[in-house]
């Protein structure tokens, strides 16, 4: 694509013209092969060593050493195209592995696009992790709520006032409920 003028030999033998020129063309050819770089990086399978580099820093990927380009493109084929359905179904499977079955509530309200998560007082150190995968795993124009689910009264009917004395309302309230037992 690189334009090639032609300069009658009285103008091409000035030194300054010719110098002007040669620095010309140089940036040219630059250029131009920049732009054919990018080109090739539009597709992962024709993409350079630069077009592999950015995919992979978009997904996160860690290549070896020793991976030479086509193993690298293949990775990032894979990784890529694979993108999985994400349904009500998934997320409970996941949220099922790592909060566990009984340990929150989920909530999902399509006509309002809203989906609000209660997690349990005893798996408030995963907050973070739920709320991550729920970034991933949520469209973006749906309006997340992830709260703790605090004690409610019916898990503090089998102690005595004597017992639930003992602690503070914020610790009734936010803690795992644990007494001592008195034999």
């Amino acid at each position: 694509m690189h334009i090639n003028v032609e300069y009658p030999d009285v103008v091409i033998d000035i030194r300054e013209i010719k110098a002007c020129v040669d620095a010309g063309d140089n940036v040219g050819r630059v250029l131009e092969n920049y732009l054919e770089e990018i080109d090739r990086n539009i597709t992962i399978k024709t993409a350079e060593e630069s077009g592999i580099q950015r995919r992979e820093k978009i997904l996160g990927i860690q290549p070896l050493d020793t991976a030479s380009l086509e193993e690298r493109k293949v990775e990032v084929l894979l990784r890529w195209w694979s993108s999985p359905v994400y349904t009500e179904t998934t997320l409970r499977q996941k949220l099922d592995a790592v909060l566990g079955r009984e340990n929150y509530i989920l909530d999902i309200e399509l006509d309002k696009k809203q989906v609000s998560c209660q997690v349990e007082v005893t798996r408030k150190y995963m907050i973070k992790g739920v709320e991550d995968l729920f970034e991933q795993m949520v469209p973006l124009d749906y309006l997340l709520e992830i709260t703790l689910r605090y004690n409610q009264y019916k898990k503090y009917k089998p102690y005595t006032y004597k017992q639930l004395k003992e602690k503070t309302y914020y610790q009734l309230r936010n803690e795992e409920v644990t007494f001592a037992k008195n034999n």
